[in-house]
């Protein structure tokens, strides 16, 4: 019992720390900015519903932990939830002075610094982190050697091995593993020539990509091999110069490759099921914390890096959705409707939802929380 504990705090600990500091540095970007342009904060909250712990500030604001801590927000003068949605009721009752102090009282272009700040916050962090562990530890990446091949793969019957150096796929050199993925994914049945290193000696072998099987039919697939790293780092020390190109980097990368595997899903190319949800995440933690304490840095800024991506996608409710309705504002002159906009957040929590319940289901699923339910019961 004693064990089964420690390995659920194993999970649970580095979890509740990871999402507890994306959280703060997400609000705390919204915080700033809305003091810096007068608005008056109500709460600041680290997690949602009943107050675990908390004080007030000289400023009046409410700083308190509460007891899920799956998130946070900033309650602002003259919202009506966390959500930044308006009360306009108590917007009506209130004095021109108390209305300038609100959020809803700002001018458009204050109210978008306020709501980009939050993701502005979590890509900041991420390049913070990433910088440090570049400048002290180095940049280290996955090298291109082959590790498990898969049976009837791509490179199975194209003759690769484990412990193969791959250093060419057709002209292109190869630095690290995820320059092969990258190579092969958008040549689905195109034969390609691979240079490699095998036990000392160059060989030269002819691989074609399988495709993928996308959940529609589309004029696009994916090329795969069917290979995994052999788990061989590579770490090159870097000044602090080049950690900053290399930490800018990192973050366009990671955001851009986000970006795609999000069309791919939306497009039908690729499945849903590889998204996760907070037990997901939650695994995740607690495995990489065991990597040690740069790994879990990293684990951290990734998180971060979505976090602040997510958040900017124009869906009522986030961030970019803020952003898009007052872009909307800002080019008609004036605010949409109270009815449009009920209408707007109604969406955006129903894709929000949406979201949660979909990467809920996979984790149950990937985990095998279903089964062990209906075995328990059985």
């Amino acid at each position: 019992m004693l064990a089964s504990i420690l390995s659920l705090a194993g999970y649970l600990v580095p979890f509740v720390l990871a999402l507890s500091v994306l959280v703060f540095f997400h609000e705390l970007g919204h915080y700033l900015v809305a003091r810096y342009n007068g608005v008056k904060v109500e709460v600041f909250s680290i997690g949602f519903g009943h107050e675990v712990f908390g004080w007030n500030d000289r400023v009046g604001t409410r700083w308190k932990i509460s007891w899920l801590p799956l998130g946070g927000y900033v309650k602002m003068w003259g919202d009506d939830n966390a959500a930044s949605t308006p009360d306009t009721d108590a917007l009506a009752k209130m004095s021109e002075e108390d209305r300038s102090q609100s959020l809803h009282g700002k001018t458009v272009w204050q109210r978008m610094a306020v709501s980009a700040a939050g993701p502005f916050a979590n890509y900041l962090l991420a390049f913070v982190l990433f910088f440090g562990i570049f400048a002290i530890d180095g940049y280290r990446y996955p090298a291109p050697i082959l590790g498990v091949i898969m049976e009837n793969s791509a490179a199975e019957e194209g003759g690769l091995k484990p412990n193969d150096l791959i250093q060419r796929l057709d002209s292109e050199d190869i630095k690290q593993f995820s320059d092969i993925v990258n190579y092969v994914r958008p040549r689905p049945g195109q034969a390609i020539q691979v240079s490699l290193i095998r036990e000392g000696a160059p060989l030269m072998l002819t691989v074609t990509p399988k495709s993928s099987s996308p959940i529609l039919e589309t004029k696009n697939a994916i090329g795969v091999l069917g290979v995994q790293d052999s788990g061989a780092i590579i770490s090159e020390p870097k000044n602090p110069f080049q950690a900053v190109g290399l930490a800018a980097q990192e973050i366009v990368s990671i955001s851009w490759n986000t970006l795609v595997s999000v069309y791919e899903m939306l497009s039908g190319k690729r499945s849903a099921d590889g998204m996760g949800g907070p037990l997901m995440i939650a695994k995740l933690s607690g495995t990489v914390s065991q990597l040690g304490l740069t790994a879990f840095l990293w684990f951290i800024a990734l998180l971060s890096i979505n976090l602040g991506l997510i958040n900017l996608f124009p869906v009522p409710l986030l961030d970019g959705g803020h952003l898009f309705l007052y872009g909307i504002e800002a080019i008609r002159g004036k605010p949409l409707s109270e009815k449009t906009l009920e209408w707007c957040y109604r969406f955006g929590l129903a894709c929000v939802a949406s979201l949660i319940i979909l990467t809920t289901w996979n984790d149950l699923q990937r985990l095998k929380i279903i089964q062990w339910f209906v075995q328990l019961w059985a």
